[in-house]
């Protein structure tokens, strides 16, 4: 029965979620890239292999909606090098003047010290509350009254994909 399934389904994934991601998230301005995209700035700006990474990744299109993710793409376009701070500077200083300050400032910060974990760990992260996102709908329908068997054996199948996904992500670290 669909009652039985979903009693099955677990509520919250292994992987606890990020809360300090959270709070910083408050204090940002809403102008401003938020805290993840942020994160991934930084680690983009400040180490080349990180970059090519998140470029492959598509980075800047998954996190398309997210507050600074155009700034995202514009540095994972870019071809300048993160050893060469010329090349760097020359970068920023060619950015409008909003995203000159965003920059700036995460260059002035204390650099990752493992640009491309933390950007692995981040984009998961985010594609495990994606998928969590979706399961957690796919449910809420399942609690609806009369849908049609087809439908619910579909449902069904789609919330184990789901969780079959979520636990690959989450044993991926």
């Amino acid at each position: 029965s669909p009652q039985a399934f979903l009693a099955s389904v677990p509520k919250k994934a292994p992987a606890a979620a990020n809360e300090e991601e959270d709070e910083e998230r408050e204090d940002e301005g809403v102008a401003g890239p938020d805290t993840v995209v942020r994160l991934l700035l930084h680690a983009a700006l400040v180490d080349r292999a990180t970059r090519e990474w998140l470029a492959a990744e598509r980075a800047a299109e998954i996190l398309s909606a997210r507050p600074g993710a155009a700034l995202l793409g514009a540095c994972l376009r870019a071809e300048f090098d993160p050893a060469d701070a010329a090349a760097t500077q020359a970068f920023v200083a060619a950015q409008p003047a909003a995203s000159q300050s965003v920059l700036a400032s995460l260059l002035v910060g204390r650099p990752p010290a493992d640009p491309l974990a933390i950007a692995r760990e981040s984009l998961q992260n985010l594609r495990r509350r994606d998928l969590e996102s979706q399961r957690d709908g796919l449910t809420a329908r399942l609690r609806q009254p009369g849908l049609k068997e087809e439908e619910v054996s579909r449902m069904q199948t789609e919330v184990i994909d789901i969780i079959r996904q979520i636990g690959q992500i989450s044993g991926s670290h």
